[in-house]
């Protein structure tokens, strides 16, 4: 959970706590126990929500490395037959972006 939510969901349950505690004195409140529950349930919902999208982001991360790495070879591939086509006049590879040795 993030720090911040778990400041306020920490604090919330102690709070909570106390009024079960006190539950006479909190009868006519708007807010009783239930209503912090709530609160928590709606703390929690959005702290799955956030862990659900950090492991999507790093799934997305995961397939952008091998999308990276399967490009890469074609982007070698691609290099070497423009090498290889202008064998005889390397200052044409500077057209492609590549750099003659």
């Amino acid at each position: 959970m993030l720090k911040y939510l778990d400041n306020i969901s920490q604090k919330l349950t102690k709070i909570k706590q106390g009024m079960q505690n006190n539950s006479g004195l909190w009868i006519h409140m708007p807010e009783n126990p239930e209503f912090v529950e709530s609160v928590l349930e709606e703390i929690s919902f959005k702290d799955k929500e956030i862990e659900n999208l950090k492991q999507t982001l790093s799934q997305k991360y995961a397939e952008a490395r091998t999308i990276s790495l399967e490009k890469k070879m074609i982007l070698n591939r691609i290099e070497k037959r423009a090498i290889g086509v202008h064998a005889e006049s390397p200052e044409k590879l500077n057209e492609y972006g590549i750099n003659s040795k």
